[in-house]
């Protein structure tokens, strides 16, 4: 998921990619890992619906 995020990916070609998943399961996974990166780690994903 993270990969097609990081790729360009859209909210929605995600879900489409993974149906079981759902928006809060979406989000959830996008805070964990932001979590899980350290701080030092920048990253510019931009995320639209």
């Amino acid at each position: 998921m993270l990969e097609l995020v990081a790729s360009g990916a859209t909210r929605d070609e995600v879900l489409r990619a993974y149906p079981h998943l759902t928006i809060e399961g979406f989000q959830a996974a996008l805070d964990f890992a932001s979590r899980a990166v350290p701080e030092q780690a920048m990253w510019d994903l931009k995320i639209s619906a």
